[in-house]
C-alpha cells in the first residue's frame, strides 16, 4: 500500500494495488512514512475504506484538521459502539459523528447549547444506542476535558442508529417521531399511557421500530395483498382495525408507501394482543 499524504503524524492517506483509496491510523505513521514510501502494514492499528470519493475527501480533509487525541476517542466511541451492538455500521460513521463531536465541542467552547427534543424518545426506542452515547460523553470527558450536555448522547445516539440502517440523520429523526406518533396513537385510542418498564409496551416499541423502519425503507410501494390473520382480527376486533387504519394512513402520511398485506397483519396481531394485555391488567 503506497502514502499518498501525510494527514497528521498518526494518520496517513494510502492506495492500493487495487487502486482503492484508503485512509490509515497508526503510531507514528505520519511521521515515518511520507508521499511516495510503502506503508508497513504491521504499523497499522485501523484502515478507513470509503466507497465514495466524495465521502473519502471529506473524511481526509475533516481528520487534517482535527486534534489527534479527538480523532482517537470518535474512533474508540465507534469501536465501542460495534461490540456493544454486535454489528457492523456503515463507514460513514467515521466522517459523521467525528463531524459532529467537533462541532458539540466547538459550540461548548462558545457558550452554545442547542438541546434535542427527542432525548425521551431514543432513551426509549434505542436504549442500546443511547448506552452509546452516554459513554461518549464519559469518554470526551475524560480524554478531552470536555463536559458536554446530557442530551448530546441523544444525538450521538442518533448518528449510530443512523449508521445501523445505512441512513440519512434527518431520515432517522423523521422516523424516531413517526414512532412516537404512532405509539401514542395507538397508546390514547386504547386509553392507556405507555410505559418504557412495561414489558408489553417494550414489545409494542420493538415491533413498532421494525415496521416504521421496513415502511420508510422500501424502494416503493409494497404489496397490498390480503391476508387471512388480518380478516379474522378484523372480525374478531373492529376496533383493531380501525386504529390499525389510522396508523397506516400516518406511515403513508409520511412515507408515501401502504403497508404490505403481511405488515398489516402483523401491526393489527401487535395491537391486538397488546389491548388484551391492557384489559387484564386492569
Amino acid at each position: 500500500m503506497l502514502v499518498t499524504k501525510t494527514i497528521n503524524n498518526n494518520i496517513v492517506a494510502c492506495i492500493g494495488d487495487d487502486g482503492r483509496e484508503s485512509i490509515a491510523m497508526g503510531r507514528g505513521l505520519g511521521f515515518d512514512f511520507k508521499a511516495g514510501a510503502t506503508l508497513d502494514m504491521k504499523r497499522v492499528e485501523k484502515i478507513f475504506e470509503i466507497s465514495e470519493q466524495s465521502g473519502y475527501d471529506s473524511i481526509k480533509n475533516l481528520f487534517s484538521k482535527l486534534p489527534e487525541k479527538q480523532i482517537e476517542v470518535c474512533v474508540g466511541i465507534i469501536d465501542y459502539a460495534k461490540e456493544i451492538l454486535s454489528t457492523s455500521l456503515n463507514d460513514s460513521v467515521y466522517l459523521t459523528l467525528t463531524d459532529h463531536v467537533n462541532f458539540a465541542i466547538s459550540r461548548f467552547r462558545e457558550g452554545m447549547h442547542v438541546g434535542s427534543a427527542l432525548t425521551s424518545e431514543v432513551r426509549i426506542f434505542y436504549p442500546r444506542e443511547y448506552s452509546v452515547g452516554r459513554y461518549a460523553l464519559s469518554a470526551i470527558r475524560k480524554e478531552l476535558g470536555v463536559i458536554l450536555p446530557e442530551d448530546e448522547a441523544c444525538s450521538i445516539a442518533l448518528h449510530i442508529v443512523n449508521a445501523e440502517f445505512s441512513s440519512q440523520i434527518g431520515s432517522v429523526v423523521g422516523i424516531t417521531g413517526t414512532i412516537r406518533d404512532t405509539l401514542f396513537l395507538i397508546d390514547s385510542r386504547l386509553g392507556v399511557g405507555s410505559s418504557e418498564d412495561d414489558p408489553k409496551s417494550s414489545e409494542l416499541i420493538s415491533f413498532l421500530k421494525f415496521l416504521v423502519f421496513r415502511v420508510y425503507g422500501e424502494s416503493g410501494d409494497t404489496d397490498d395483498g390480503e391476508d387471512m390473520l388480518s380478516n379474522l382480527i378484523e372480525h374478531a376486533c373492529p376496533r383493531v382495525k380501525e386504529i390499525a387504519d389510522e396508523v397506516a394512513a400516518l406511515l403513508f402520511k409520511g412515507s408515501r408507501r401502504k403497508l404490505s398485506g403481511v405488515d398489516r397483519a402483523l401491526l393489527e396481531a401487535n395491537i391486538y394482543c397488546y389491548e388484551k394485555y391492557i384489559e387484564r391488567r386492569r
